[in-house]
């Protein structure tokens, strides 16, 4: 037997010792080891491109896209497409314009479900910059690729504008329309970007101007009409529907079509009120139509509404714009009813924010915009249009109108080519949106207690 003061692991030579801390030394020096490759690795990574995520119906687009690129390039452009006439006794159907915007994902969300009902796309894209007629491009790949894969080529028609920061440079306006050299560079910039990218022609929409600007805006909108009339573009401008001193019979005779913006009746400047009553938009229709060319008018209809902040003594503090959604939303969240005014046929509410803020809403939906289509179709005009994509009730897109009759009209298709940059034309016929594609007709305007007309929150 082993003697109780005998210890089994003493070594009294420490050869035992030795080995021991020499293990734990290989050890801690490969821990260390691995540790300092890791942090090199974050030190010297090499750098990866940007991989942003895409919208899956963008990548689907420019994949279909990817054929054409080395395909035969079509040196036409396409041209704005026109009502064809009446068959068989049935009505022709108006034009179609979307005005969409390229830094909302709404606004792109609507262009991508409303696209193919579409014959214009007017995308928010030359800004002018100064007013020596140089103009800011917005890039803007993904718009060009949902416009250039749609199934039915709509025409393209960029709105040129002078808005800058939420707000109209009207006094920049003004000195560009002063200066004959500043007119010429920004009609030949205008020239350049249609025969690169192959656009239709441009809607202008210049705003905010003094009456000295105001006068010399139709001589400017005929010199680029005539420039781009040469190229086979057309030239568009915008007006406010209530005239507020505009030459919108000059503008009209100097353009190939004027576009009212019918809508703003109150703003968010100005008194709580509807934004296009329809008491309003029947009485200035019938005082535009008295003087103006229906045919060569298309009518911008509004989607959109207006939040107030009230003061205490219920005078407007501020507003600010609201779409549909937010509308809907707000009134949700606090309970409130929405009813609509007996006279201006819009919607409205009120109610109390978290901060005890009192706030009056008015804003327009599907059928505001039946309305208006009713009262406005008997006029023929050339066309409508929708501000803007992406704030609109989804369930009434300017196209989603009562059925005017299965007449064709003449088209045109658009390609993209996607190495050159440019949308091009060709002809065909394309059938005219039918009763499926439109809500039912009913006779008369759709009042409060009417079919469809108010949601329950």
């Amino acid at each position: 037997m082993t003697s109780p003061d005998h210890h089994v692991f003493h070594d009294p030579s420490g050869r035992r010792d030795r080995q021991a801390r020499l293990g734990l030394g290989i050890v801690l020096s490969v821990i260390a080891a691995v540790v300092a490759g890791f942090l090199a690795t974050l030190a010297f990574a090499p750098h990866l491109p940007d991989a942003p995520l895409r919208d899956p119906h963008v990548l689907t687009s420019l994949h279909q896209e990817t054929p054409r690129r080395h395909g035969r390039q079509i040196r036409t452009w396409r041209r704005v497409p026109r009502p064809g006439p009446a068959q068989g006794g049935k009505a022709e159907r108006p034009l179609t314009v979307g005005f969409y915007v390229a830094w909302d994902e709404d606004s792109r969300e609507s262009l991508r479900r409303n696209i193919e009902r579409l014959d214009v796309v007017s995308p928010q894209w030359i800004a002018l910059q100064g007013s020596a007629g140089e103009i800011a491009v917005t890039d803007d790949p993904q718009g060009v690729a949902r416009i250039a894969a749609a199934a039915n080529h709509p025409a393209v028609l960029p709105l040129v504008h002078n808005a800058a920061n939420g707000a109209f440079n009207g006094p920049a306006a003004d000195a560009l329309l002063a200066s004959p050299a500043a007119r010429a560079t920004l009609v030949r910039h205008l020239v350049e970007q249609a025969e690169q990218h192959g656009y239709g022609g441009y809607i202008l929409d210049l705003e905010a101007m003094s009456p000295k600007g105001l006068a010399a805006y139709p001589g400017f909108v005929a010199e680029a009409r005539t420039a781009l009339k040469a190229r086979g573009r057309e030239v568009w401008v915008t007006a406010p529907f209530d005239d507020e001193g505009w030459p919108l019979k000059r503008l009209q005779q100097a353009s190939d079509t004027l576009v009212l913006m019918a809508y703003d009746q109150h703003y968010a400047q100005g008194d709580p009120g509807p934004n296009a009553g329809q008491d309003w938009y029947e009485a200035e229709l019938g005082r535009r139509f008295a003087s103006l060319d229906p045919a060569r008018t298309i009518l911008a209809l509004g989607a959109y509404g207006y939040d107030w902040t009230l003061k205490a003594d219920g005078r407007p503090a501020s507003g600010a714009s609201a779409t549909f959604h937010e509308a809907l939303r707000n009134a949700q969240d606090a309970g409130s009813p929405i009813r609509l005014d007996d006279t201006a046929l819009n919607p409205t509410y009120g109610y109390v924010d978290d901060n005890g803020d009192r706030h009056e809403v008015w804003f327009l939906d599907a059928v505001t915009l039946f309305n208006q289509l009713k009262v406005s179709d008997p006029w023929k005009p050339r066309g409508y249009g929708l501000w803007r994509m992406g704030m609109e009730d989804p369930g009434g897109v300017v196209t989603a109108r009562p059925a005017l009759g299965a007449c064709r009209c003449r088209r045109s298709e658009v390609a993209r080519d996607r190495a050159g940059g440019r949308f091009q034309r060709r002809r065909r016929g394309a059938a005219c949106l039918g009763p499926a594609d439109a809500r039912q007709a009913q006779p008369g305007l759709r009042q409060r207690d009417g079919p469809d007309r108010r949601r329950n929150l």
